[in-house]
Order: structure tokens, then C-alpha cells, then sequence
């Protein structure tokens, strides 16, 4: 499938920036047209150094974000102000117990279950851009944390 027009990504965060990007939300670093760029930015992650990355049509509407990267363990969110709901993918049901996701170079214990490798966010990206809906290869469930609203001060 061929995707018209140019994508909006969000700045690749660093851990010092991230609660500022938190605060501000989404000053838009690149338009992109091709997947490749947000796949570069997805295996740069290591919840460190770089820790997060958020891309869509229209940052204001709707985008996912990828965050983590350390020791090869990513979470995703999905937001779509439409349905002010924010969603992530359960990728392993049979997963028990927490696991640490480090993001903004901050380790914190994630459900198991929500925590994603780097092949299933590549797959879960590749989707949404595809798409422009959370990916069919999952199941998704709403995120009790409140979500991160691009463009929103």
C-alpha cells in the first residue's frame, strides 16, 4: 500500500528533554514521507539517550508513539482524540509480572504483558503508518495512564 502525503514526527527525545517535551508536547521536528525515517528512530531508541518517538498525519488528531529501547524492550501507545482513549497493545498474553522499561533514562516496572520487542513495534508501527489504526496483529486495551496530547501546552 502506498501512503500519500508527508507524515509529522515528533522530536526523538533525550533524557533531558523528556519532561520538557512532556510539558510542551510535540514541537514537530520533521515531515517525512517514507517509513524508513520512523524506523530509524524506532531502533535508535535505548530508553537513554533516545527514548522516545511519536509520528502521525496530523499530531493534533491522532499518532503513535514508541518509547523505551532498553535491553530490547519497547511500549506503544496510540492515541486518536476522536475517541480520547489511549491504547496499548497486549503482546504477550501469556506474560506474568513487571517488567523495567527505562525511558527519559528513568527505569519504571511496566505490566509484562504491555511491554513490546523490537520486531513487534516495528510491526505495530509499519501498520499504523499503513493504516493510520492500531495494527490488527494485536489486541489492544485501554491505557489507564493519561496520554501524552501532541500540540497541546
Amino acid at each position: 500500500m502506498t501512503v500519500r502525503g508527508k507524515w509529522q514526527v515528533g522530536p526523538l527525545t533525550t533524557s533531558m528533554e523528556l519532561s520538557e517535551y512532556v510539558a510542551e508536547s510535540g514541537a514537530v521536528t520533521s515531515m517525512v514521507d517514507a517509513y524508513d525515517a520512523i524506523e530509524a528512530a524506532i531502533r535508535r531508541l535505548d530508553g537513554s539517550t533516545y527514548s522516545g518517538v511519536m509520528f502521525g498525519r496530523d499530531l493534533e488528531n491522532g499518532w503513535m508513539g514508541v518509547a523505551g529501547g532498553n535491553e530490547g524492550r519497547y511500549l506503544i501507545f496510540v492515541w486518536d482524540s476522536g475517541a480520547e482513549v489511549s491504547l496499548v497493545p497486549l503482546t504477550s498474553r501469556r506474560a506474568e509480572g513487571d517488567l523495567n522499561v527505562v525511558v527519559g533514562g528513568q527505569g519504571a516496572d511496566h505490566p509484562a504483558r504491555l511491554i513490546a520487542t523490537l520486531d513487534q513495534a516495528l510491526l505495530a508501527t509499519r501498520d499504523y503508518f499503513e493504516s493510520e489504526r492500531p495494527s490488527p496483529r494485536f489486541v489492544w486495551a485501554a491505557d489507564s495512564r493519561p496520554p501524552m496530547k501532541a500540540g497541546h501546552k
